[in-house]
């Protein structure tokens, strides 16, 4: 079993064999879109963090690539280091000039080192143009403006108007000598297909940089040929935005300058990804190895800990991210449990969940200053959901679960404690047959939830495990 989840594996011949979260009908959709058109295009791929945006890229990258169309990624966020983000894309660009080297005829070859060498002499010059004012310009850096008066700066913009113009008129020119080189660039690369440019993360940067990077896009990348393709939670961007302009702002106004089409990302299926997460961390191959030496966590079959698990899940409404999160956790109990220990595999997964939302509530239960109503309270804040939906149909793994989270809570498998639980609720819900009829529906499944182990310190054994998630910072 792994501790941490494997890589997203795309197999060269079945791109979306593991994508559980069926993104390719959009991945080929907006292909056909943008393949059916020759003209520039910036296209938003919006999603909050943790959704699967980054995989979304992968995935649309492979795809691409399977149909030999070409593309390059572009992680604004690793590179927010820099001063100028055109330094960065001329980069990643002349890179993929120079993977295009290794194919292709000796001409071929020839013209691309030709057009990658004319390409990085006017994208520094570029670059360098960009970097001064026009008073640093002027006086080779040597006055700023901040530290001339009013009638000096009248005096100095009047005598060197001319000069500024003929710099305006010189760098206007070196950016048209930019564009068509980066088109006949764009044309070398791509094989007359489109080129699409990804760029990544783009809401995680300092609001200066990710607007620099906007900038760039809209002024000197948007020509025909390439499809820019930015992810990011668009929300994020906008408050980006207002830090860098001012609240007042118009900041949905100020994005449509450069996006020309917004795809909004669905909410990923939660249970398709928990399964895919069971697989990445070679979940079945533990438990079966567990069940091989007649030491279980617990005697439940693996589809069965499968199916409690993913049930639990899909009641706290989590994203991607801390799913993968939650399951690191998750498995590196399980990787630091000995084979003569026990640990309940649906209790500590709810526990876990539990203090992912909450730890004060955690730690109320773990130290059993707690009773069952309170419980059951408190999983109904959690979850912004009625108290007594919980207990009605379609919700009986988590009904189930704190059943058994009872007996832990008592140290104890005897028959009274295990009915206690059904006191508390048909006290409370007499009047509810729905609810009652759960009841009985755990009644006469109790036997599965009463197994051979002792229920005896539970608790205080996973909390030691928990705890120790603190020490590591996993």
């Amino acid at each position: 079993m792994k501790v941490k989840p494997g890589d997203f594996k795309i197999p060269a011949e079945d791109i979306f064999r593991h994508d559980k979260l069926k993104r390719d009908i959009p991945i080929k959709n907006l292909t056909a879109v943008f393949e059916n058109t020759s003209e520039s295009f910036v296209l938003c791929v919006d999603a909050p963090y943790g959704q699967g945006k980054t995989t979304f890229v992968e995935l649309w990258r492979a795809y691409l690539k399977s149909k030999g169309i070409k593309s390059i990624l572009f992680n604004a966020w690793e590179n927010d280091y820099t001063e100028n983000p055109l330094i960065c894309l001329i980069a990643e660009i002349e890179a993929s000039l120079e993977h295009e080297l290794k194919f292709g005829s000796s001409e071929d070859r020839n013209k691309i080192r030709k057009q990658s060498k004319k390409f990085l002499e006017i994208g520094g010059k570029l670059v360098k143009a960009a970097l001064p004012t026009m008073v640093k310009i002027v006086t080779a850096g040597s006055v700023d403006i901040k530290d001339l008066k009013e009638d000096v700066i009248s005096e100095f913009v009047e005598k060197n108007t001319q000069t500024a113009i003929n710099e305006y008129s010189k760098n206007r020119n070196l950016l048209n000598k930019f564009k068509n080189t980066l088109a006949e660039n764009v044309k070398l690369i791509s094989d007359n297909h489109r080129f699409y440019i990804f760029v990544d993360d783009l809401d995680r940067c300092r609001p200066s940089f990710a607007i620099e990077v906007l900038e760039t896009i809209k002024h000197l990348f948007y020509i025909e040929g390439i499809v820019f393709v930015l992810t990011m939670d668009e929300r994020q961007l906008k408050t980006c935005i207002e830090h860098v302009y001012g609240k007042q702002t118009d900041s949905s106004g100020y994005l449509k300058r450069f996006i020309d089409m917004t795809y909004l990302l669905t909410a990923p299926n939660i249970e398709a990804y928990c399964r895919e997460m069971f697989a990445r961390f070679d979940l079945l191959d533990y438990f079966v190895k567990r069940e091989e030496g007649r030491n279980l966590i617990d005697s439940e079959k693996f589809n069965q800990i499968e199916n409690d698990i993913v049930g639990l899940i899909n009641y706290f409404k989590m994203t991607l991210r801390e799913v993968e999160k939650i399951f690191t956790n998750f498995i590196f109990i399980l990787k630091s449990t000995r084979n003569e220990e026990c640990i309940c595999s649906d209790i500590l997964f709810l526990l876990l969940l539990i203090r992912f939302r909450s730890s004060l509530f955690y730690e109320q239960i773990i130290r059993k200053k707690i009773t069952m109503e309170q419980i059951l309270h408190g999983i109904s804040e959690i979850l912004d959901i009625p108290e007594n939906k919980i207990l009605k149909r379609g919700n009986e793994v988590l009904f189930f679960t704190l059943a058994r989270l009872n007996l832990a809570l008592n140290d104890s498998l005897s028959d009274s404690k295990w009915k206690e639980f059904y006191d508390v609720i048909n006290k409370k819900y007499s009047n509810d047959e729905e609810i009652k009829g759960n009841i009985e529906w755990l009644m006469r499944n109790g036997e599965r939830a009463r197994f051979t182990f002792s229920f005896n310190n539970l608790l205080n054994a996973i909390d030691k495990k928990i705890s120790f998630l603190e020490e590591v910072k996993i």
